[in-house]
């Protein structure tokens, strides 16, 4: 057994993105032809594993990134999802989001990063579109789209040391096929984005608007029915609903609620239908959400009375029992959807 390690040059591999492996062996041979075996195959190569990873990175630790365009710069790109693929707008670079985009970056050691600085080209209809932004499960910012192009600057500074950044930017989506007539475009668009950058100033631009986090199992204060206890997935907490899951908090932000976001734990590309319902004492929200990852909506005709609110959320989805799904599967629970977030937001 041998382990070999083949080093490409990142700018072969950044100018498309699409990378293709072909492995020859000129003098493959059968094993029959040189011992008693009835195996007339002939073999090549016999893989146990194979790994792609980013080249470890040597870089001078004095502003390593400061002005390079992490969207077209990939140097430091370990993963990234959630994305249309790569344009060119009048010379400069642009990528379309569907709505729940994902990157994962590896920074040079003690970097000491302060901020990131975003640039959004276009979303669909603006001052109706509303984003969130986490950096490692921590939010650092969110609120309506108003003009283009729009330049947010992130702090970073709530964020613990680390050498790995996973940031999460999550928006409202539209078709453009269903929306304007002739269109043929059928993409989930979300915003489309021209820069990341990562800075070590201080001038943040961006707010953290009131939130309340009410994700099953993460606040014992908040009562859940329709769940199934809390579990450990690769990408954090995941709570199973039975298809019909409803939770009741109280809402203390100075005005009503202006949007909602619902994440999936990364399961599978399956599209699910979701009703969301939303009540409180006087007055009930309602919508059906097509979602694959996540889904941001803007809670226009979600009118409270009193700021001080008790509401009640119900989260209504279809079901499947794995153990009728999957042959080898002994999970015989009614399933709905796997939730990984649900926040709220003023």
């Amino acid at each position: 057994e041998q382990e070999k390690s083949i080093v490409s040059p990142g700018s072969l591999i950044n100018a498309s993105r699409l990378l293709e492996l072909v492995f020859s062996l000129p003098n493959a041979r059968s094993p029959q032809e040189f011992t008693n075996s009835p195996d007339s195959r002939k073999l090549g190569l016999g893989m146990s594993n194979l790994v792609i990873r980013n080249k470890t990175i040597d870089t001078p630790q004095n502003e390593p990134t400061v002005g390079r365009n992490l969207i077209q710069d990939l140097e430091f790109t370990i993963h990234e999802s959630g994305l249309h693929g790569r344009e060119n707008w009048n010379g400069s670079p642009a990528v379309w989001t569907n709505g729940a985009a994902r990157f994962n970056w590896l920074l040079p050691k003690q970097s000491n990063m302060e901020s990131l600085q975003l640039q959004i080209l276009r979303s669909a209809t603006p001052g109706n579109d509303y984003y969130a932004a986490f950096a490692n499960d921590i939010l650092i910012g969110a609120g309506f789209l108003n003009q283009f192009p729009w330049v947010g600057q992130f702090s970073l500074e709530t964020l613990p040391p680390t050498d790995k950044l996973d940031f999460q930017l999550y928006s409202t989506t539209h078709i453009p096929a269903q929306t304007n007539s002739g269109n043929t475009d059928g993409r989930s668009l979300g915003v489309a984005l021209s820069s990341i950058e990562l800075l070590p100033v201080f001038n943040h631009t961006v707010k953290i608007p009131f939130h309340l986090d009410i994700t099953p199992g993460r606040n014992p204060n908040l009562q859940w029915s329709g769940t199934y206890p809390t579990e450990q997935w690769d990408d954090g907490p995941t709570t199973w609903t039975n298809g019909l899951a409803a939770g009741t908090f109280a809402w203390s932000g100075s005005k009503s609620p202006s949007a909602l976001l619902l994440v999936l734990a990364d399961q599978d590309s399956k599209i699910r239908k979701i009703k969301i319902v939303i009540n409180s004492e006087t007055s009930s929200w309602q919508k059906e959400v097509s979602i694959d990852r996540a889904a941001l909506v803007v809670l226009n005709e979600l009118s409270l009375p009193d700021p001080a609110s008790v509401l009640e959320i119900i989260i209504s989805s279809d079901t499947f029992i794995p153990s009728q799904a999957k042959p080898n599967s002994t999970d015989h629970r009614i399933l709905g959807i796997p939730l990984e977030k649900i926040v709220l937001f003023e």
